[in-house]
């Protein structure tokens, strides 16, 4: 998303989360882009609509409305089909539910990713493919739509729109995707405990591995288990 920029000639001011500082700075260095970091950033150093765009390019900050005010439009890449799965973990909650995947584009406002919708797209999946791999598909969509739509968004040929969709939904926390992570064995019903004892007992290395067949394609699962003392 950076390399889309960088094609276009505006002045930019990148401001960085601590998590995101080493994995950016030298390629912003390299463009020759401004950068601080998010502690280093008052909005009081700033007067209202001093940018004419914010762009939330994969950060899990919430804006307050003081930040809000500094940029006359806004721009948040959010990785589900929205109003799909709102706020943290999307992918994994996408998955969970049994929901389309997707990557959205969307105007910011006060309530966590409810606003306008400029661009969104579907991103296909197979009801069997691991967290990860899914993840990594829905990256690639969001970097692909947001260099295929900023242009047209920038320059107001893409208008940001309500979807027609229910928009009522809650945002998801990462404190309900930790409760979710771990799961008690004695909660397991019969058809769980089941399904857990064949995946174990086929479980003898790549040349012997539980297979699921999907629609004629077979699946091998490479289980693994360690004891987690965290």
């Amino acid at each position: 998303m950076v390399e889309t920029l960088r094609l276009i000639p505006d002045e930019y001011l990148f401001v960085i989360g601590p998590k995101d500082f080493n994995l950016i700075e030298r390629s912003l260095e390299s463009e020759g882009f401004k950068y601080i970091e998010l502690s280093d950033f008052d909005a009081q150093d700033y007067t209202p609509d001093s940018f004419d765009w914010l762009l939330n390019l994969w950060s899990s900050h919430i804006f307050s409305v003081a930040e809000l005010r500094l940029a006359k439009n806004s721009l948040n890449v959010h990785p589900s089909y929205l109003p799909l799965s709102k706020g943290s973990d999307p992918v994994l909650w996408s998955q969970l539910r049994g929901l389309p995947q997707g990557a959205t584009l969307h105007a910011i406002t006060k309530q966590i990713d409810a606003g306008p919708i400029y661009a969104r797209q579907i991103v296909d999946t197979t009801p069997l493919s691991i967290g990860r791999e899914v993840y990594d598909s829905v990256v690639k969509s969001c970097i692909a739509l947001f260099a295929n739509t900023w242009p047209d968004i920038r320059s107001g040929k893409i208008k940001a729109i309500y979807p027609d969709e229910d928009k009522s939904s809650l945002p998801n926390r990462r404190s309900q995707t930790i409760s979710r992570q771990v799961r008690e064995y004695d909660q397991f019903d019969e058809s769980q405990r089941d399904l857990l004892k064949w995946l174990l007992a086929y479980s003898y290395g790549p040349d012997f591995l539980p297979v699921i067949r999907f629609k004629d394609v077979d699946f091998k699962v490479n289980l693994t288990l360690s004891e987690h003392t965290n």
